[in-house]
């Protein structure tokens, strides 16, 4: 008996999924090289109503058949990107709520990606990727970046010594160092506030305001 593309594709990607372990997260562009897009696609959906995987957003599936694992939208949101070769950040409005320079609860449907912005759903919940430029991009992952980006996110009208402070609160010598370092990569408001001002643990009474 000859056996169809679709059947062969379905097979190989079964064998995908029986050999992850439970809870792995995986996309449809991790089974494209087992067929044709469309067979590829019908084989998930298939394996989706037989309860065999759970989709979690478009694209985006998990090997979890009982439905004992959770996802955050940031490990959901994170897997999608990084099938298409993008990177994921957290963005900067929810890395200035961290330092203290926004209020309210972060927002767990937005994030900053090293591509163009785009949208997906993950549930009834739309998720936000938003393009950040690239001297963004370096400053994420450390301490003394997100400070950075919390002063720019604050904005040039409240740039001032205490914006400053409160930015690089808990920075060592080391690392006030090299968020100086980092001004090279800042917008020139808040480079030339920075330049040839001498680092100063803030004082007792600036903590206190």
């Amino acid at each position: 008996m000859r056996v169809m593309p679709g059947d062969w594709t379905s097979t190989k990607i079964g064998r995908f999924v029986s050999l992850m372990p439970e809870g792995q997260i995986f996309t449809t562009r991790d089974c494209l090289t087992y067929g044709l897009r469309a067979n590829v696609d019908k084989a998930l959906s298939r394996f989706v109503m037989r309860g065999r995987i759970r989709r979690l957003a478009r694209g985006v599936f998990v090997k979890d058949p009982f439905h004992r694992f959770k996802y955050s939208n940031f490990e959901i949101a994170k897997a999608k990107t990084e099938s298409f070769g993008r990177r994921i950040f957290p963005h900067q409005s929810n890395v200035a709520r961290e330092c203290g320079f926004k209020g309210g609860e972060k927002d767990d449907t937005v994030f900053a990606i090293d591509g163009r912005s785009s949208s997906f759903k993950i549930g009834d919940k739309v998720i936000h990727l938003k393009e950040v430029l690239p001297r963004k991009r370096i400053l994420h992952g450390t301490f003394q970046g997100e400070a950075a980006l919390s002063l720019w996110e604050f904005g040039k009208s409240s740039m001032c010594k205490y914006a400053l402070m409160c930015a690089t609160l808990g920075l060592n010598r080391i690392e006030q160092a090299d968020f100086r370092r980092k001004i090279k990569w800042m917008p020139a408001w808040i480079s030339d506030y920075i330049k040839n001002r001498p680092w100063e643990p803030p004082s007792t009474e600036m903590l206190a305001a």
